[in-house]
């Protein structure tokens, strides 16, 4: 069915559609859907066998089982984001998983976070501190401490994961490119499990926040997902076919650096391009657009900021938007269509199931997010342009638990390779 109304809640399935039987099936069972709901737990015992999507040529018969099968199992079992998304009043509560506890680090361009996290998504320690403007000695000197800090408060950790900022070399455990810290070409991997004596897994920060978000957040059962951070610069996550997808080379889903404009302005750190979606939609990108605004606009809010010396970042223009100061409103529709030219791209080359966008700028919630999918909406092709768009259910600590996450995961792959 491409559509169904399940107890109020409308259901996207992603069934082929086989021709005029299919469709006239559709038809009949979207006006029933209500009605197989409250026969579905009866009904998933005696079509347990039968395969659920039917084959090439099948018949009218064939169809109809095929498509009972599947709405059932929607029905009676754990629901899926299919395409294009459930609506949160049918989405599962997040699974709790067992395991030992991990540490989980997100090292951004900013700021990192690092946490102990327990059963499920359960944060147990959290601690905050800035990471820019630091050389590599005082980088990594920052990354020892925190995580020793972590590791005295739960002396039963079982094992850290990192998660940062660029390109990764996984098999290696090297940072390969970072474009806002001074980690390129560094071993963090060893160098933290050496100093730390405890088993260390590296990833891309992006690459885990995606992670946390399809096991615990809002794409949790999606099937193919987009996700960008948005903060200090854009990262990209991307799971394909349920599984985390980095590429041939363990660097793939770099889509902060998408090119929305051509001629736009040089991209942020050691990125060699321009009008990456990252220098024009960033949180950099917001504050320099904050700042020209209350230049143009010196009776703005913004401009009285300005006028008084205080500092304009992405905090500041959100609480003036959300104060009402037009130009404040304006500088953040801005960022978010630009934000949905390369959400239309995105969705045009993958198809998402769900594109969840996530860090410290989503602080702006509708803000952003609806000038970003009327954007989305205008440009995409059909039916990719139908996307749902939604913010990051773990906030902020999305790429801590996913980093945690790794570390669970590298420590169960080792115990099954073990037996």
């Amino acid at each position: 069915f491409p559509k169904l109304a399940a107890n109020g809640a409308e259901v996207g399935f992603a069934q082929p559609r086989e021709g005029v039987a299919a469709r006239a099936v559709d038809a009949v069972f979207g006006r029933v859907a209500g009605a197989l709901a409250a026969l579905g737990r009866a009904l998933v015992v005696w079509l347990a066998a039968p395969a659920l999507a039917p084959a090439a040529g099948s018949g009218f018969v064939d169809v109809v089982l095929g498509r009972v099968a599947a709405f059932v199992v929607a029905c009676c079992h754990q629901p899926v984001i299919l395409p294009y998304g459930l609506p949160d009043s049918a989405r599962t509560s997040p699974q709790l998983l067992s395991g030992p506890k991990t540490i989980g680090l997100d090292l951004g361009g900013t700021k990192l976070l690092v946490g102990v996290v327990g059963d499920g998504p359960a944060v147990l320690y959290r601690d905050l501190a800035a990471s820019q403007g630091r050389t590599q000695d005082e980088l990594l000197e920052l990354l020892e401490r925190v995580l020793g800090e972590a590791i005295a408060a739960y002396p039963e950790t079982a094992a850290i994961g990192l998660g940062v900022p660029c390109t990764i070399d996984r098999a290696r455990g090297l940072c390969i490119d970072a474009v806002h810290l001074p980690l390129a070409g560094v071993p963090l991997r060893d160098l933290v499990a050496e100093r730390l004596g405890l088993p260390t897994s590296l990833d891309n920060d992006a690459n885990l926040a995606a992670l946390a978000e399809h096991r615990f957040g809002a794409a949790r059962g999606a099937t193919n997902v987009v996700m960008l951070t948005i903060g200090t610069g854009i990262g990209g996550g991307l799971i394909i076919d349920g599984r985390p997808y980095s590429g041939s080379s363990g660097a793939g889903g770099e889509m902060g650096h998408i090119v929305i404009d051509q001629d736009g302005p040089p991209c942020n750190g050691n990125c060699p391009n321009r009008g990456c979606v990252e220098a024009l939609a960033s949180g950099t990108a917001l504050a320099r657009e904050g700042r020209a605004a209350a230049e143009r606009e010196p009776d703005s809010v913004l401009g009285r900021a300005r006028a008084e010396g205080r500092e304009i970042g992405g905090p500041e223009i959100v609480a003036a938007a959300r104060a009402g100061d037009r130009a404040s409103v304006e500088v953040l529709a801005l960022v978010g269509r630009r934000l949905g030219v390369a959400l239309a791209g995105l969705a045009n080359t993958f198809d998402p199931d769900v594109i969840v966008l996530g860090g410290g700028v989503m602080d702006a919630g509708d803000l952003l997010l609806d000038p970003a999918r009327a954007e989305l909406q205008r440009r995409a092709l059909s039916p990719q342009n139908e996307v749902p768009v939604r913010a990051a259910a773990l906030g902020p600590e999305a790429g801590m638990i996913g980093a945690a996450m790794l570390a669970r995961d590298e420590i169960q792959r080792g115990a099954e390779v073990s037996h």
